[in-house]
């Protein structure tokens, strides 16, 4: 087991060598793999120390390590998780999000909005700048009151890493709540909900251009938070086990949002926005309870709490209202309505079908069933998180399964990091150095 280790500490060091951040028959990189190799003799420690970026920035501080040896040791753990991804399957998904991009454009450049498309955009981006700075000095007050009350061992938010990924949740969570309110707003004044028949009467093209103006600045809104969070997604964030699974579903939702807003869909497609806008509320409360680390008595049970509370209204709002509720006022209600006018409707395989009328029915409902199967996929994750939690602890089963971190480093599929993410970590640790020098 040691010889595997020091082979594997020598990898890293390699691999640290072609991204230039350290240099050959350096003595702190010996110092370093001394030190690696005294303290580090099992798999479970390797864990410990390489796991995660948060777990090499706390051991760095632990050991005292120098600011260059502290600069080799979270390379070397960004290098041990470096994502290669399906280059052919990154390239299709990127250029037709870029061909997204531009048709959107386009549409709302022919309807003389990209101007006004574009400022929400930047209220957007501005919103959730100032989200972020908010919810850091946020969660630095709670990782002191947690400690203070000994809810917690060590201060959580402490390390940058896990700071990092607070405050990206965070506005997260601040875009889903005030989007949920507004929807549930507009659902309680109409009848789209209840009756999702109305949802088609009278026509979606007799309603185009004339539908609620909240109801189409929400929509607008909607598209450019979805197309900024697949640019986030794609071009910033780091790369883990779930990278495609999520571009596929960033391309996806922005095509439905897309076209139901270009062909006037707005009451049905509310449905559907609503269903997933609510239900990610409890997600985003998992991932941030997980990362204040409240767990089991002396954390008052809140992360278990908020797991249970996220499969409750997963099952709820994903398995149970988007099929039986969304997908059924999308696909189903559509053809109630063609049984009673069949000369609107044409016959395939005995069945009157595809209603000429709605431009890109058939693909708007697939898109819709392929979400379905999404939401399926990531079901079987918090399963597995549950039973993550009755063997290791809640927040390891949530840092483990919903976030995509890998157990062993190399295997297939592994939720790796983009290239970026060690060159990133490198600037950082540069810029320290450079401003202690």
């Amino acid at each position: 087991m040691a010889g595997d280790m020091a082979s594997r500490f020598n990898a890293l060091i390699r691999k640290a060598n072609t991204a230039k951040t350290v240099m050959e028959d350096d003595p702190d990189v010996g110092g370093l793999l001394v030190l690696l190799g005294e303290k580090i003799k099992t798999k479970k420690a390797y864990e410990t120390v390489l796991g995660e970026p948060e777990d090499a920035e706390k051991w760095c501080k632990a050991q005292g390590l120098s600011d260059k040896q502290e600069r080799i040791l979270m390379a070397m753990q960004a290098q041990k998780d470096i994502f290669v991804p399906n280059v052919p399957l990154d390239h299709a998904l990127t250029a037709f999000f870029l061909f997204q991009v531009a048709l959107v454009g386009w549409g709302m450049h022919v309807r003389g909005l990209l101007w006004f498309f574009v400022l929400l955009l930047v209220i957007i981006d501005s919103l959730i700048r100032r989200v972020k700075g908010l919810s850091e000095e946020l969660g630095k007050r709670l990782s002191s009151e947690l400690l203070r009350l000994r809810a917690v061992d060590s201060s959580p938010l402490s390390g940058k890493v896990q700071m990092k990924k607070w405050t990206e949740q965070s506005w997260q969570l601040f875009i889903h709540v005030v989007a949920s309110i507004a929807e549930l707003v507009i659902l309680t004044e109409e009848t789209w909900w209840d009756d999702p028949s109305t949802c088609w009467v009278p026509h979606p093209f007799e309603q185009r251009g004339k539908a609620r103006a909240d109801l189409q600045v929400l929509y607008m809104a909607q598209l450019a938070v979805w197309m900024y969070t697949c640019f986030i997604h794609r071009f910033v964030d780091e790369r883990r086990k779930d990278y495609f699974v999520m571009y596929l579903h960033h391309v996806v939702t922005i095509s439905l949002v897309g076209v139901s807003w270009g062909n006037g869909y707005l009451r049905v497609g509310l449905l559907v926005l609503y269903v997933h806008d609510v239900s990610d509320i409890f997600v985003d409360l998992l991932k941030m309870s997980n990362y204040l680390k409240v767990e089991g008595a002396k954390g008052w049970f809140i992360t278990e709490i908020a797991y249970a509370s996220c499969v409750c209204s997963w099952m709820y709002y994903r398995l149970y209202q988007f099929p039986f509720r969304a997908i059924y006022a999308s696909f189903v209600e559509p053809l109630k309505l063609l049984t009673k006018h069949p000369r609107q409707s044409v016959t395939v395989l005995g069945l009157e079908w595809l209603p000429p009328d709605l431009p890109l029915y058939t693909e708007m409902n697939a898109l819709l069933f392929l979400l379905l199967m999404l939401h399926i996929y990531w079901f079987h994750l918090f399963l597995m998180i549950g039973y993550r939690i009755i063997n290791e602890g809640a927040r390891e089963a949530s840092r483990q399964e919903y976030e995509g971190d890998s157990d062993e480093e190399g295997a297939p599929g592994d939720g790796q990091q983009q290239q970026e993410r060690p060159l990133k970590a490198i600037a950082a640790h540069a810029t320290k150095e450079k401003g202690r020098a």
